[in-house]
């Protein structure tokens, strides 16, 4: 299943119901987690108007065409939920390409860039973007394939599973606005970083090396990632836990005396209830700038695992990464 933001940016129709369940289980805990791309999609059948308020029935400045690329500004009321035509979203404050500023109903918006699983539920249309997968190419290499998706119907069922034109089971997939180039992609193959590292985990202690391959086995600065905190055993109900306090991520680089770090800490807080439950999922080069690109997985609420993917080339002054967008998997499926 799709992020809240990515699941609820489609024009359900008949698959509102799952829309408002999917909400009422996720909203409360997923509230302070809601993650906002720069830019987002027109994903609406035909059109979509720019709203001088948010309202419905407020002036329209402009008509968007599906495919449309909008800047996005603020979301209303701190993203909150409304409902229109049995549609939950939060209604967005956008930029438009003739520099026009206004209002747009999120239901009827996806992010340039989005994290897509072969096999996933999805609601009833895709968005138009461009479609890639990340594939084994060999036992060391992975590579970045231009692929054709759609949404098949399963026997006896009316959820809507995407599927591929490829005979391979993709590593994940990407839709994006923007063409991405194909080939190489990562230095992992048949490997994930559980096996590269005997696990995987970021846990307080932990550091793990991150590279682009790009540069072959030994990149020419080396990155790595660094778990910080304080890990206690507690009893609770009978049963004994870890007390995680004083959570930190970072990532960072070194070369010579040279070191620059970054706090992604924020990107990854749970609920207070919530324990930090982190994972490097993959690492590789996406952009194809020499720098490494990740995809961290944590659990932020709930029972749901948040995929998040994170370039270098996105990074603004002073960072490393930049988050571009996270999807969702429900019950560590």
């Amino acid at each position: 299943m799709k992020n809240p933001t990515q699941f609820l940016f489609l024009p359900l129709g008949r698959y509102a119901f799952f829309a408002v369940l999917f909400f009422l289980i996720t909203q409360l805990s997923l509230s302070a987690q809601q993650f906002y791309p720069e830019e987002m999609v027109v994903n609406a059948r035909t059109t979509l108007n720019l709203r001088e308020k948010p309202d419905k029935t407020s002036k329209a400045l402009e008509s968007l065409a599906r495919g449309a690329v909008v800047r996005f500004e603020e979301a209303y009321q701190n993203g909150k939920y409304f409902e229109i035509d049995s549609l939950y979203a939060p209604w967005f404050k956008v930029r438009t390409a003739k520099n026009n500023v206004g209002y747009v109903y999120g239901a009827y918006l996806v992010g340039t860039m989005n994290l897509y699983q072969e096999g996933g539920w999805y609601g009833a249309a895709l968005p138009p973007l461009k479609w890639y997968g990340v594939y084994r190419k060999d036992s060391i290499y992975d590579e970045i394939r231009a692929i054709e998706v759609r949404l098949e119907k399963i026997k006896g069922s009316t959820d809507l599973w995407l599927r591929t034109n490829q005979k391979g089971r993709a590593k994940f997939i990407i839709g994006s606005a923007t063409v991405m180039k194909t080939g190489y992609a990562g230095p992992l193959g048949i490997a994930d970083p559980k096996e590269y590292f005997n696990g995987a985990t970021l846990l307080p202690g932990g550091f793990l090396f991150i590279n682009s391959g790009s540069g072959g086995t030994l990149d020419p600065i080396s990155y790595g990632i660094i778990a910080t905190g304080c890990a206690q055993f507690a009893m609770k109900e009978g049963f004994a836990e870890v007390k995680i306090s004083n959570y930190q991520l970072k990532v960072g680089y070194y070369q010579g005396q040279s070191k620059v770090e970054q706090d992604l800490t924020a990107l990854f807080k749970p609920e207070a209830d919530i324990q930090p439950n982190l994972e490097l999922k993959w690492y590789g080069d996406l952009d194809r700038d020499g720098k490494p690109d990740v995809i961290v997985v944590d659990i932020p609420g709930g029972d749901s695992q948040r995929w998040s993917l994170l370039l270098s080339s996105k990074a603004k002054v002073g960072e490393l990464f930049k988050k571009v967008c996270d999807w969702y998997e429900p019950n560590g499926d």
